[in-house]
């Protein structure tokens, strides 16, 4: 029995170590495993369809040609030498023909992506632990910022009732983190921008200066979000409402052509006919268009400033007719008051010839 038994060990050991052995093919120069399981080097229980136990290996890389692999190699290894983050996790490509590379590396549970294209390794982008993205920077304190020098944009919450219980910004050289903002300088410039929302819709646009806080030439500018509000210039609100400090409009043609001499001026009762048959006056849009099409503010100003021209030639014009009624009248008047001397003059005279008939009479009487 005893020998049975070991017999029967003996055998299924044999059909064990076969069976192992068939899963392994070749192929050319090919070799294969036709297994359908996990594979593992250097661990007997992998977890995944290939698994390498870091302990047995450093990394592995895959060397392929330019028809197969793009022109490139791809890397699993630990970090490549010559970048200064330390030890970590790695993927890299190689362009085989150039000699470029690129590389992705999990370092402090962030992820880093560096290129090296002939000056050395540097890293142009990284996924820091608490989810936010930096382009050009390797610290980024929004959800998502792109840096070069001090000229960098932003994007991230603006959550915050000091803030109108604002929601979400986008910053121009300018990132909000916990209430604060900060406006980076290369020592010479420091003028940023924000642009941020609130929970009811509205958009608030804020200038920062250069050389807000810390005089010109400051590193940097540290704004609360109190200050940030205080400087806002410019806003829309969800029902459409504008305000702003002020409003330059840049426009040509301005109406001062009225004023030249050949401006045909429409005569008043013309108007008057254009009125009574539009309803509204010649050249300025009607309720319907302004309905339909809205008001263009800068051609509205033209149209207003050539009506209060026009009004003024119309005033200036029969400020004329009075002065010339004025004159006429002051010349009857001047004629009147002459005549009234004449007269004056003649009754004088008729006076002293009546007295001297009377004395004529008297000295006739007497005689």
């Amino acid at each position: 029995m005893k020998k049975l038994i070991l017999s029967l060990v003996a055998i299924l050991a044999i059909s064990q170590s076969s069976f192992a052995q068939s899963q392994w093919n070749t192929s050319g120069n090919n070799i294969f495993n036709t297994n359908t399981g996990n594979v593992g080097i250097g661990l007997s229980s992998p977890l995944s369809k290939l698994q390498i136990s870091t302990s047995a290996l450093a990394g592995v890389t895959v060397t392929g040609n330019t028809s197969s692999f793009v022109g490139g190699d791809i890397g699993i290894s630990r970090a490549t030498s010559g970048v200064s983050i330390g030890t970590a996790p790695s993927l890299q490509f190689t362009d085989v023909a150039t000699g470029f590379s690129s590389m992705i590396q999990s370092y402090q549970g962030q992820l880093q992506f560096f290129n090296n294209i002939g000056s050395g390794w540097g890293e142009f982008m990284r996924i820091t632990g608490a989810g936010n993205v930096g382009i050009l920077t390797t610290a980024p304190i929004s959800t998502f910022q792109v840096g070069n020098g001090c000229r960098k944009s932003s994007l991230g919450s603006a959550g915050a009732t000091d803030l109108n219980y604002g929601t979400s910004y986008m910053g121009f050289n300018a990132a909000r983190n916990a209430g604060t903002w900060t406006v980076e300088s290369d020592g010479l410039h420091n003028g940023g921008g924000v642009i941020y929302g609130d929970v009811l819709g509205d958009i608030y646009f804020v200038p920062i200066p250069t050389g807000y806080a810390g005089g010109a030439g400051a590193v940097t500018q540290t704004l609360t979000d109190l200050t940030v509000k205080s400087m806002i210039s410019f806003s829309v609100a969800a029902n459409g409402t504008v305000r702003a400090k002020q409003i330059v409009v840049q426009t040509t043609g301005w109406p001062d052509y009225v004023f030249k001499k050949g401006y045909l001026l429409k005569s008043l009762p013309d108007v008057k006919n254009y009125i009574d048959q539009n309803h509204h006056l010649p050249e300025m849009p009607s309720e319907q268009q302004i309905a339909t099409d809205g008001l263009n503010l800068g051609e509205m100003d033209k149209l207003l400033t050539k009506k209060v021209e026009e009004l003024t030639l119309y005033q200036i014009d029969s400020d004329k007719k009075l002065i010339q009624e004025q004159e006429t009248n002051q010349k009857q008047q001047n004629l009147i008051d002459k005549q009234k001397e004449q007269l004056l003059m003649q009754q004088q005279q008729i006076d002293q010839l009546k007295q001297q008939m009377q004395l004529v009479l008297k000295k006739i009487q007497g005689s």
